[in-house]
């Protein structure tokens, strides 16, 4: 399983884990993604995450010994690199050590079960993507469902900013976001869309249905319009301040929460 230590930064191995971490196209193309760091490769092991390659320094491999143990038993092959190939490898200014190339893991949305669902159209920001992410999956949502033009959730960034979360939820992607739905519907689910509207419900005042999805829009465009016209209830965050709208990561966490609590 173990090779000689990879020392040239031109080797075809890094290379191909600097592409594949910079470029979404080659990830959509792959079915692959670069897992970075501790946390997260551990994460991934830990979540049945397929890690195709490892790639450790000797120092990482010396100073994390069991969960390095966990993260290498989990890799099909792996590989020792030098401290400046893991820089050259690395997406972060200060490496951890330790990365792997894994597979996307695959959901298919017609095996979703009935629950409560966060779906995300057209959210075009990885750290926001993360973080909201992060707050689904803490509440006990189900799963999140991406449709329309959502950023890649395999982004080093929304890595990062999901802390593991992108690894535990389940994520089911549809092109057509409306008819992604449909699936959702006929589990009995509601559709609520989130807007900035003073004359939408108040999310803490408005029925909740234990089966629903709770859609979440582009960051300054907002859920599409046909698609909060197909929504059974239209909600919004009671604001008493001066400010017109919260950040989508944070008004996520609201709306989650008050699903969720």
């Amino acid at each position: 399983m173990k090779s000689d230590i990879i020392t040239s930064r031109d080797n075809p191995k890094v290379k191909h884990v600097v592409k594949l971490s910079s470029s979404a196209r080659r990830r959509a193309e792959e079915g692959r993604f670069v897992c970075e760091g501790l946390r997260l490769c551990r994460d991934a092991a830990l979540n049945g995450v397929v890690l195709c390659e490892v790639y450790y320094t000797g120092e990482f491999a010396t100073a994390h010994d069991e969960d390095f143990g966990k993260i290498i038993s989990s890799g099909r092959e792996a590989f020792e690199v030098s401290d400046e190939v893991m820089k050259k490898m690395s997406d972060t200014v200060n490496p951890q050590g330790v990365l792997a190339i894994c597979e996307c893991p695959v959901f298919d949305i017609t095996s979703a079960k009935k629950g409560f669902y966060v779906g995300l159209e057209n959210i075009a920001d990885p750290s926001n993507l993360g973080a909201i992410a992060r707050s689904a999956e803490a509440f006990g949502a189900a799963g999140l469902i991406l449709g329309g033009k959502c950023c890649d959730p395999y982004s080093p960034k929304s890595l990062r900013a999901g802390m593991g979360a992108l690894l535990r939820i389940p994520i089911y992607t549809c092109d057509n976001f409306r008819s992604g739905l449909s699936h959702f519907r006929s589990l009995g689910a509601a559709v609520y869309a989130s807007v900035v509207d003073s004359d939408a419900n108040s999310v803490t005042e408005v029925e909740k249905s234990e089966t629903s999805v709770l859609i979440i829009g582009n960051e300054a465009n907002g859920i599409e319009a046909e698609t909060a016209k197909c929504a059974d209830c239209r909600i919004t965050i009671p604001m008493r301040g001066r400010a017109e709208s919260l950040n989508a990561a944070a008004a996520a966490a609201v709306l989650i929460w008050e699903f969720c609590k």
